[in-house]
């Protein structure tokens, strides 16, 4: 995986998107110019079945190949952190 840049691990978090089976999705501020992002925390994934595992690198991959595209949402980067896979994605408010 690459790193995100810039390093949204230092953004502050405003509030817990969601939760799933592997992770959570966790809404991000910038500090400074209040730019919201989505941060899809995948934790867990050592013990993860092999499958599990490749799908979440596909899903990473898919993401990386079509960036900019009118019926996706963005992605922006992505950032191991301990055991906690970090992808980061525009922010969509309207859902």
């Amino acid at each position: 995986m690459e790193e995100a840049d810039p390093p949204y691990r230092s953004w502050e978090r405003v509030r817990l998107l969601g939760r799933g089976h592997h992770g959570a999705a966790v809404l991000l501020r910038h500090p400074r110019t209040d730019r919201l992002v989505v941060c899809k925390e995948i934790t867990d994934m050592a013990g993860a079945p092999d499958s599990d595992r490749a799908t979440v690198e596909n899903e990473v991959r898919i993401l990386k190949t079509i960036r900019r595209h009118p019926n996706v949402v963005s992605y922006l980067g992505s950032y191991h952190e301990g055991k906690v896979l970090s992808i980061v994605m525009e922010y969509a408010a309207g859902g």
